[in-house]
């Protein structure tokens, strides 16, 4: 609930074009089962399983800003658990966000009348 959060006000940040150094994502891991598990759904949440929400910069998803565990996670498994959600940030910042905002980003300057507009990465 928390990473949704968090994604939806970046989201929101950026619709309202407001500058940001970097778009952040965040996602989350549980354990069940011994094993972690990315994106719980509303009742996984719920049924007390040792969870942890990471938040990282998107051009840079090694950079951490945010990491809450929500309960105890044996420290065998919290590499695999961190690991996890880092693999799970990345992919919704490549797969949805970053595309989601290029798009509109294209569009915007197209109403403007700027075509050709390239990205360069700093």
């Amino acid at each position: 609930e928390k990473a949704a959060c968090i994604n939806a006000a970046m989201l929101a940040l950026l619709d309202a074009k407001i500058a940001v150094r970097d778009i952040v994502v965040a996602a989350n891991v549980g354990v069940i089962d011994g094993k972690p598990l990315l994106d719980l759904t509303h009742r996984e949440l719920r049924s007390q399983c040792p969870t942890a929400t990471i938040a990282v910069r998107g051009n840079n998803c090694a950079a951490i800003v945010l990491m809450e565990v929500e309960s105890r996670i044996a420290e065998e498994a919290l590499d695999e658990v961190v690991e996890s959600c880092l693999v799970g940030c990345k992919q919704l910042f490549e797969g949805s966000i970053q595309p989601a905002v290029r798009e509109k980003t294209m569009t915007e300057l197209g109403t403007r009348g700027i075509d050709g507009f390239v990205h360069v990465p700093v």
